[in-house]
């Protein structure tokens, strides 16, 4: 392939997932007071645009 080609590829990767790495980063600031990380992982998933189920396994706490 072409150096050129390659370094477009590599930039167009890289910023997609730059930009995905800075949303979680901004939950995360946000996100102080969560007691069960659960709740932050869902909250990160739906801020990136996934949809999630609530599974019996989530609802047990301790």
């Amino acid at each position: 392939m072409n150096s050129f080609v390659i370094i477009v590829i590599y930039i167009l990767f890289n910023g997609f997932c730059e930009s995905q790495n800075n949303k979680v980063k901004l939950v995360k600031r946000n996100a102080f007071g969560y007691k069960y990380f659960i709740n932050l992982r869902k909250r990160i998933l739906l801020h990136l645009g996934f949809r999630y189920t609530l599974n019996f396994e989530e609802t047990k706490k301790g």
